[in-house]
């Protein structure tokens, strides 16, 4: 799978069957859509869940003057996407610790607040907690890593913000809308039981003598 590939997907999706030979150079409706909104998807899809594919984590640099409500201000990590939690250095939190992905919610962000950086013009990380780390979203582009069910969530969160521009039926956007929940739940799933041991089944011996 490629970039053009997720494009063609999100293209498919709407029941449109131009499809793109190459979204660099080519200059058809399809392509010049795809390149608008490509970038804006794939955030979005990338910021929604705490994919372990894309998880990083950094000790935080204090770069002192935080605002009065905080004791330290931080400066925000290269390549972040999306700050997922803030801990004190060498505490290497589990996704359950601040992330529900039934209710959509971060149980950490209330620990930590994201800030203007004026002096650098960027962003920086605001908390009470000394020698922090951060645990984050980075933004990776490389689709070829990306697994499939993260592929057909991007492609649907594209099929989203295209279908308008490409004159798909009225009703593909928002059926694009609810198919990328869909499909973003299931990947999510899936994505937070890798590696997870299975319970260990109780022998048929033990349970014909229950």
């Amino acid at each position: 799978m490629d970039k053009v590939g997720i494009c063609n997907m999100a293209i498919g999706n709407l029941g449109i069957s131009k499809f793109i030979g190459n979204l660099d150079t080519e200059n058809s409706n399809e392509a010049r859509v795809c390149r608008v909104f490509y970038d804006q998807a794939l955030n979005k899809t990338l910021e929604e869940m705490p994919w372990s594919f894309t998880r990083a984590y950094a000790d935080l640099q204090d770069i002192g003057t935080p605002p009065s409500k905080w004791l330290y201000r931080y400066r925000y990590p290269l390549n972040c996407l999306f700050v997922r939690a803030v801990t004190p250095r060498d505490y290497f939190p589990q996704v359950d610790d601040y992330f529900n992905p039934y209710l959509l919610e971060y149980i950490n962000r209330k620990q930590f607040e994201i800030v203007e950086d004026q002096a650098n013009n960027a962003l920086a990380i605001c908390t009470n907690i000394p020698e922090a780390q951060a645990c984050f979203t980075m933004r990776i582009v490389r689709v070829q890593i990306f697994p499939a069910l993260f592929c057909d969530a991007l492609a649907w969160c594209l099929a989203s913000y295209i279908a308008s521009p490409l004159s798909a039926q009225p009703s593909m956007a928002q059926l694009a809308g609810q198919a990328y929940t869909a499909a973003i739940l299931k990947a999510a799933g899936r994505d937070l039981n890798q590696g997870r041991e299975e319970p260990e089944k109780e022998s048929e011996f033990i349970s014909a003598r229950s």
